[in-house]
């Protein structure tokens, strides 16, 4: 399985270089950053907008998105207005900022600005899954909490492709809609008053059918699933409620650039207004230090606090050879092998950094695809720039593509280690990078160890190694691939296990996956990060996950064995699906405590997950922590009934109304339960619980044994009668009796 919900920086370099690397203002720019800058051409930049996401503004000028820190504290406003260009975030001494393409390098030499960076452009990274993680415990009020959790004043904000706004999943049961604000970054309109792009949507505007936000394209209703997943509240198939039914929810349709993304989590919070809010994350970037020292990271660790958290997935690189990481040795020439299997993405691109002790020198080389060496570019070390190469076969003159190597920045700014900028590009598809045509080789010589991340979403180092004529080559390894911002230290990332391996679709046939059960999924990114610290923090079912679909998505053209007999949901797997449920129990965290902070949930979370044969002893760097349980971490927070005094415990019989009601019941077996709490006096051995339709025949029947002294104990009944088969629709009466008293109440089933 390719890498499905990944940032990836996508930058191309065509022709010479702008590069003037003695000026002030180039010191403080990233390498991707130069990178970009050195493209004069505007015009072809803006025709490779699948590769750049630029934008042309009202006067024709190419706009770019940036990541910048300041040398203090104060507003940029005023010299970023001179530039023609705008703020989005101004965070402390961090900032995203938009403007002329023509203009950065005059920004950057201005004394309040320290480092500059391009911002990446974004591509992405419930049925069983509610029940295993125990929310429809959380959802019932078992005990011992003392009410239902649903996400009540809680706000769920998700940054991602759109949302479905007309699916019923996100509507009140006066179909009104459950989605506060929608901000498209995507179409310039009304925008917010507080951004200078994008249209702003109003509950409001959706009721009254004038949103024309749609989340279709490319990404298949991503967002619309992810919804489902944190908030959905079952009105189209109650067997679809998600994690926390009755939150709010922000939706920010991004274009999946990451200033822009890190403008939609202030967006959320903002349109919060003073509740607690949690904003998914189900995407990530390969391209920076994974040590939680990134401009993103940074922002995002400022931003959120007390009531504002950020869950992010970990990514889906558990199984791919994207890192690298050993010790080059100043006398062997060491390799590592990449490919990447088509020519469609443009580019191939690594990020590599090391500490200052080392001094590396990079390459690039490549076999054709009969194995023949072809050339290699010359070795670049600290402080040198190669631009532009073009790797071609001497002999037949064939090109492959153009080889920039960036080794300037030996100093970060902000964890002081050298970097390694390197991108392979096909010149807008002129060249054949693919492995149709050649394999890549990264080679090394000197003296350090470095780590190095494949950051574009289709590539793939070799696990070949071995010596090969005078080269010692070195496979990649799936290790530390946990994407940013989930390696931030106050974003709680996650990771993703299986739950459910078989489906029956709309088209009647039952789909089924190679997994094994309770495992954790293949896909799943693994820590830790390059600092050591311990990624993900936990995991949730992520494996064969239904939720709500998209309407606008061309799902049926694409994947129609995934769409789920209703045709309202339909099945697909990540840790993008991981995250909202983690969402979702941090919303429902939120609305038992609205002042929690990011370290206290994640200790809560942490404290309560699951451990079983398949977590071995955690935390560890595939897990986490465990498995997320909901029900453990809101049960954890209150005071147990054993510990209660006895005077506090009722002395009398109760029968409390089921929850939920009405109870859907689809007709076929695979509905939920329906919990009954109940409280029997300390002098009562046993009673028994039935169910009982309306022309009053006994459907169900469950003897209470030892019931003495338990306060709201409870009875799950999932629908089915005596035989095992579900009931009908209708109206039915339960009951609670013993040789003393009888108590009796009603539900109604629907379908």
């Amino acid at each position: 399985m390719r890498r499905f919900l990944t940032i990836v920086f996508i930058l191309s370099v065509l022709g010479g270089s702008g590069y003037s690397g003695q000026s002030t203002g180039i010191k403080k720019m990233s390498p991707a950053l130069i990178d970009l800058i050195s493209e004069t051409d505007a015009g072809k930049i803006i025709n490779r907008g699948d590769l750049y996401g630029l934008k042309k503004n009202a006067a024709s000028q190419v706009m770019v998105s940036l990541l910048l820190k300041k040398t203090g504290v104060f507003s940029l406003k005023s010299e970023v207005a001179a530039c023609g260009g705008f703020i989005g975030v101004d965070l402390d001494s961090f900032a995203t900022v938009y403007m002329p393409l023509n203009q950065i390098e005059k920004m950057a030499n201005s004394s309040k600005i320290g480092y500059m960076d391009v911002a990446p452009r974004a591509k992405m990274s419930l049925d069983k899954s509610t029940v295993q993680i125990k929310a429809d415990l959380a959802h019932a009020g078992a005990v011992p909490l003392t009410r239902a959790y649903l996400g009540d004043s809680v706000v769920i904000g998700i940054v991602d492709s759109g949302i479905d706004v007309a699916h019923a999943d996100f509507k009140n049961e006066d179909g009104s809609s459950r989605i506060l604000y929608l901000w498209d970054q995507t179409v310039d309109g009304n925008s917010p008053a507080e951004f200078h792009y994008g249209t702003e949507w109003t509950a409001a505007d959706i009721d009254a059918h004038l949103c024309t936000e749609k989340d279709n394209g490319e990404n298949l209703g991503h967002g619309t699933h992810v919804t489902g997943i944190a908030a959905g509240d079952g009105l189209a198939a109650a067997d679809y409620t998600g994690i926390a039914p009755r939150a709010d929810i922000v939706v920010v349709k991004t274009d999946f650039d990451f200033a822009h993304i890190i403008d939609g989590i202030r967006f959320v919070y903002n349109r919060a207004n003073g509740r607690p809010a949690v904003v998914n994350l189900s995407l990530g970037t390969h391209q920076g230090p994974h040590d939680d020292t990134s401009l993103s990271s940074r922002m995002i660790d400022l931003m959120v606090g007390t009531g504002k958290i950020v869950v992010a997935a970990a990514s889906n690189e558990g199984s791919d050879n994207i890192h690298l990481h050993y010790q080059v040795d100043v006398n062997t020439v060491k390799g590592t092998k990449f490919t990447t299997p088509d020519n469609s993405g443009g580019f191939i691109g690594l990020d590599i950094w090391y500490p200052q002790e080392g001094i590396i020198n990079f390459a690039i080389g490549g076999f054709n695809t009969g194995d023949n060496w072809i050339t290699q570019t010359g070795w670049i070390g600290p402080g040198n720039r190669l631009s532009n190469f073009k790797f071609k076969n001497g002999a037949t003159g064939k090109v492959y593509g153009l080889v920039t190597i960036d080794a300037s920045e030996q100093n970060n700014a902000f964890n002081h280690d050298r970097h390694v900028y390197i991108k392979i590009d096909n010149s807008n598809r002129a060249y054949d990078l693919s492995a149709n045509a050649i394999t890549w080789v990264l080679l090394t010589k000197g003296s350090g160890d470095f780590d190095g991340w494949l950051f574009d979403s289709n590539s793939s180092f070799s696990d070949f190694s071995g010596q090969l004529n005078s080269v010692q080559y070195v496979a990649g390894d799936s290790k530390s691939t946990v994407a940013i911002p989930g390696t931030a230290t106050r974003v709680i990332t996650v990771g993703a296990y299986t739950t459910k391996t078989s489906w029956i679709a709309a088209d009647g046939n039952n789909y089924r996956v190679n997994a094994t059960l309770d495992d954790r999924s293949f896909f799943s990114s693994i820590g830790p990060t390059r600092d050591g610290r311990i990624k993900p923090d936990i995991s949730a079912p992520g494996f064969v996950i239904a939720s709500s679909m998209s309407q606008d998505a061309d799902i049926a053209e694409v994947a129609p064995a995934r769409i789920l007999p209703d045709q309202q949901h339909w099945v697909i797997q990540g840790t993008s699906m991981a995250a909202p449920h983690v969402t979702g129990a941090v919303a429902l965290l939120l609305q038992q405590k609205g002042n929690r902070s990011p370290e206290e949930l994640l200790s809560i979370l942490q404290d309560h997950a699951g451990q079983d044969e398949f977590t071995g002893a955690a935390p560890n760097e595939y897990w986490g922590a465990g498995k997320l349980d909901v029900f453990a971490a809101l049960a954890g927070t209150v005071s147990r009934v054993s510990n209660r005094r006895t005077d506090q415990l009722p002395n009398q019989w109760t029968l409390e109304q089921n929850y939920p009601n009405p109870f859907r019941n689809d007709g076929v077996g695979n509905q939920k339960f329906t919990m009954v709490q109940y409280f029997v006096p300390g002098n009562v051995i046993s009673a028994d619980f039935f169910i009982f339709n309306l022309l009053g025949k006994k459907i169900f029947h469950q003897v209470i044994r030892s019931a003495a002294g338990k306060n709201n104990a409870f009875i799950l009944w999932d629908g089915r009668n005596i035989n095992g088969n579900p009931v009908p629709p209708g109206i039915y009466f339960y009951q609670i009796k013993s040789s003393t008293i009888t108590l009796n109440k009603k539900m109604l089933v629907i379908r």
